[in-house]
């Protein structure tokens, strides 16, 4: 069974992000207060861009509240879920010797979905009821 560089660089990719979420989670990081978490579409105009909510919504899901995380930024519940799904999927591919497309463009549709109706339901409560989520 040969193993590819893929394989090698996924494998490295999952084992850095376990241990950056453990040193996130022991030493109690926050990176709200690290990262400047300034938005220029909404310093400038007043309203979220598509991204904002991310950086809140991964210290939520670090910290176990699922709930919070999904109302800062559904997507980080989505990629997670297809992080893992696609690295489960790879390791069964690879020890049954399988050489298949485990994640479908149907997949990056999807959250290419989330990310735009989480934006705009921002934004309608932002706008329209005055309703700051962030």
């Amino acid at each position: 069974m040969k193993i590819s560089i893929k394989n090698y660089l996924l494998f490295a990719l999952f084992l850095c992000v376990v241990i950056a979420t453990l040193l996130i989670k022991i030493y109690d990081i926050d990176l709200v207060k690290i990262i400047p978490a300034h938005c220029i579409l909404y310093d400038n105009y007043g309203f979220y861009c598509t991204g904002c909510g991310g950086t809140r919504a991964c210290m939520a899901l670090i910290h176990g509240n699922y709930i919070e995380s999904i109302r800062y930024y559904p997507a980080i519940i989505y990629l997670v879920g297809l992080f893992i799904y696609y690295f489960v999927m790879n390791i069964i591919c690879l020890a049954k010797n399988m050489h298949k497309m485990i994640v479908k463009p149907i997949h990056f549709y999807i959250l290419i979905a989330i990310i735009l109706i989480q934006w705009i339901v921002k934004n309608f409560l932002l706008i329209i009821l005055n309703y700051r989520i962030i």
